[in-house]
């Protein structure tokens, strides 16, 4: 295990200040150490609101893409644009709806995520994961309870393997640029971690925050988005307790306002 100081900015896609200690997973034995509860992947559905935390991140020996049996096998660090590459070189189309997501697949893994009327769930065949205990299992995926934004998995994903999907180049460069250009256009792919709520049965969490005139409502240099307002923005210089802040301000005045409890979709540590 190696231990490091790093930047929040570096951690989080939200990209806040401060700074934590952090605990880079080099191998399978370094996993016995690990406190799941301050486990981190890719940053993107993340809020860590200390500083000087003591978190856990694998390295990039966990990193890693291969066709093997007609299956796609991923390493539980690798991050989606390096899967993304890998697929539209190799004419794959397994997991084309999550391009442009700024995560690593063990995280969407274990939070079953899911864009474009599509989820992990549908694509994934097993996935191998660390428990306390017992080492490591595969899970395949009929052993796993997916519900919206959420799995039974209770360990550390290491590796998973999906559905071999071949596809045109071409198209997959096109599914791309379609997939980014909708994202720019209806929420945002920078400076922020991602949806802040879920979505509550038979409504949409940013319709709600909107319909509370909360669109672009700002506190200090963090802002729900005037674009879609179930996405906060900040950046290197905002500071966590501001974005805690207009969270509770969203399920507070949602709540007045419609008797509707908003749950966060985000990751506080």
């Amino acid at each position: 295990m190696i231990i490091k100081t790093i930047p929040l900015s570096h951690l989080t896609t939200i990209h806040l200040s401060g700074y934590s200690y952090l605990n880079i997973v080099e191998s399978m034995e370094d996993l016995a150490s690990v406190e799941q509860d301050y486990f981190i992947g890719g940053g993107s559905n993340i809020i860590i609101k200390d500083n000087f935390i003591k978190l856990f991140k694998l390295s990039e020996k966990f990193s890693y893409i291969r066709i093997e049996n007609d299956m796609l096998i991923v390493g539980a660090a690798t991050k989606m644009s390096k899967i993304m590459q890998f697929c539209i070189n190799n004419s794959i189309s397994s997991l084309d709806f999550l391009y442009g997501v700024p995560l690593s697949i063990g995280g969407a893994v274990f939070m079953n995520a899911g864009a474009f009327q599509n989820s992990i769930k549908d694509k994934l065949i097993y996935a191998k994961v660390y428990l306390k205990g017992s080492g490591v299992k595969t899970l395949y995926c009929n052993e796993i309870n997916f519900s919206y934004r959420k799995t039974s998995i209770k360990g550390i994903v290491t590796e998973a393997a999906f559905k071999y999907e071949k596809d045109d180049r071409q198209n997959l460069i096109l599914k791309v640029k379609k997939n980014i250009s909708t994202r720019v256009k209806n929420a945002h792919i920078h400076n922020t971690f991602g949806s802040v709520f879920k979505n509550p049965k038979d409504a949409y969490a940013g319709k709600l925050v909107e319909d509370a005139k909360l669109k672009g409502f700002i506190k200090n240099s963090a802002k729900i988005s005037n674009r879609h307002a179930n996405y906060i923005i900040g950046s290197k210089e905002t500071e966590v307790y501001d974005i805690l802040f207009l969270i509770d301000k969203m399920k507070n005045d949602v709540f007045k306002l419609f008797s509707v409890e908003l749950e966060e979709e985000v990751k506080i540590i």
